[in-house]
């Protein structure tokens, strides 16, 4: 037996199979500190922007339900508060709205909340990994009143909180339809939960 060849081939076989359960070694946990990266990557998303955003709009909404209440149809808060004096068809009688104290307040702390969902998109802006949220917000007929715009729902909502804002307190006047297209987009609410939705599958897979 040529015990030398022998030999060599062995020390050959075993430098191999060391070599190749340290790639797959490696390998596994190149993964894994992936899985794990992408695990806490999700969790920073829902717990700093996602989450709070989701609260924040819904307290909007129903806060907003309550102010809504007594309102004709085809009220739109904004509009409203560019022409005061617009009438509405209301039991067969085209009148104005008036809005009571109640009214009153409850529209300054739909403002107050807009504006910290407003430093929220700023602030957190940078978690957000969703096309339509972001960058090229086509509007769906049977969710908006709104027409095509090139930027994000994000945005839209801020330029809407901002041009509210300011009509609320006077500094935006009339020009009904130059801002008709930056009520709020109601379909931020759809895409926002179908993307929670989305996240919360994909780290539940990752947990597995």
């Amino acid at each position: 037996m040529n015990y030398p060849v022998i030999a060599a081939f062995a020390s050959s076989a075993v430098a191999l199979t060391i070599g190749l359960m340290t790639f797959f070694y490696n390998r596994a946990a190149l993964k894994e500190k992936k899985r794990s990266e992408r695990r806490d990557l999700i969790t920073k998303k829902l717990n700093e922007f996602y989450g709070p955003l989701l609260s924040y709009l819904n307290i909007v909404k129903a806060l907003y339900q309550l102010f809504r209440a007594n309102k004709p149809a085809g009220f739109r808060t904004l509009i409203f508060l560019l022409d005061r004096n617009q009438e509405y068809e209301m039991n067969g009688i085209k009148q104005t709205v008036v809005l009571s104290k109640s009214d009153e307040q409850l529209l300054k702390e739909i403002i107050e909340i807009e504006q910290k969902i407003e430093d929220l998109i700023v602030e957190k802006g940078g978690l957000v990994d969703d096309p339509a949220l972001m960058f090229k917000y086509i509007p769906d007929p049977t969710y908006t009143d709104v027409n095509s715009v090139n930027y994000g729902l994000l945005a839209m909502a801020v330029a809407h909180f901002r041009i509210l804002r300011r009509a609320y307190q006077g500094h935006i006047q009339g020009e009904v339809e130059r801002f008709k297209d930056f009520v709020y987009p109601r379909e931020l609410d759809k895409v926002l939960r179908d993307r929670i939705e989305k996240l919360i599958v994909e780290q539940n897979q990752l947990n597995q």
